[in-house]
């Protein structure tokens, strides 16, 4: 159980949260309407339309919000690349729980259930064991549909490697020699572009790890932002920055990784995976494709 907990989660994208607002306020009016629990049984019709339709409204402006309010002042806890099946699990825990108060308390103002701890509590164990067996297998068939798309991708991704093998290096007589600029001119690093493996940010500072004249891996710290070495490196062809904090060598890639958070490299000459950002993960596969 711990292991899969543990297990990188795709994390939801903005844009689908409005699409699961909707769905899952549809879903509460629905059966809310369907199965009368709390003495909605003994509602007009009418008003037992209204009054479903307003839990649902509940239910969205909920999740729109315990969505939006975390992220803004929490952005570090729900990044993507650290993103696992157990925080995912703990974040619609949480929703699920917000959902179950907002409603008790339309309940209680509705005049459908007293004021007290035993009425909340059942309106809890209520909503909690319905949430959690959508939520559990939600999460199981999210995670797998996502593992098989992954999987099924990164294999399609090697077949590529291999039938390219000498074909993406460049060949010796186009090398060109890489200046690195740093802010500290005396940092500045000049290397053949083909011995370059990747470019890492850490702070303030990129650090280069390259072949060395004796094809030993070094490296190198100069200070500069990311965003100004991928642009500086744009007219190299052999240059990809697969994440934030990542710009690697193409030629240089040994395999792909499929997982259910996305996809990761392996290079040449290194022993450590390389995270592939989400956003970029279109860009490799038309890149190994």
């Amino acid at each position: 159980m711990k292991r899969f907990l543990n297990k990188p989660f795709p994390y939801s994208k903005p844009q689908n949260l409005w699409y699961t607002a909707v769905f899952i306020g549809l879903f509460v009016s629905l059966f809310l309407f369907i199965f009368k629990p709390f003495e909605l049984d003994r509602l007009e019709h009418t008003i037992l339309v209204k009054t479903t339709a307003i839990y649902g409204l509940i239910s969205f402006l909920i999740i729109i919000i315990t969505n939006k309010i975390p992220v803004h002042f929490f952005p570090k806890l729900f990044n993507e690349d650290s993103w696992t099946v157990w925080k995912e699990f703990t974040q619609l825990i949480f929703i699920t729980l917000m959902i179950a108060i907002g409603n008790y308390l339309y309940t209680v103002y509705a005049g459908f259930m007293p004021f007290n701890g035993s009425a909340f509590t059942r309106m809890l164990i209520w909503t909690l064991s319905i949430a959690s067996i959508i939520v559990g297998g939600t999460l199981v068939i999210r995670s797998n549909l996502a593992l098989r798309r992954h999987l099924r991708d990164a294999q399609i991704m090697n077949q590529h490697i291999l039938d390219q093998v000498g074909k993406m290096e460049l060949p010796k007589h186009q090398e060109k020699m890489v200046l690195l600029e740093s802010e500290i001119e005396k940092q500045n690093l000049s290397i053949p572009s083909s011995n370059i493996v990747y470019l890492t940010s850490v702070g303030n500072y990129i650090d280069c790890f390259y072949l060395d004249s004796n094809d030993v891996l070094s490296s190198g710290r100069i200070r500069n932002r990311m965003k100004t070495m991928e642009q500086k490196l744009e007219k190299y062809p052999e240059f990809f920055r697969c994440h934030r904090a990542f710009i690697v060598n193409k030629s240089l890639i040994r395999s792909v990784d499929g997982n259910a958070k996305g996809y990761s490299l392996w290079l040449k000459h290194i022993d450590k995976p390389i995270p592939v950002a989400r956003s970029k993960s279109q860009a490799l596969q038309a890149i190994l494709s």
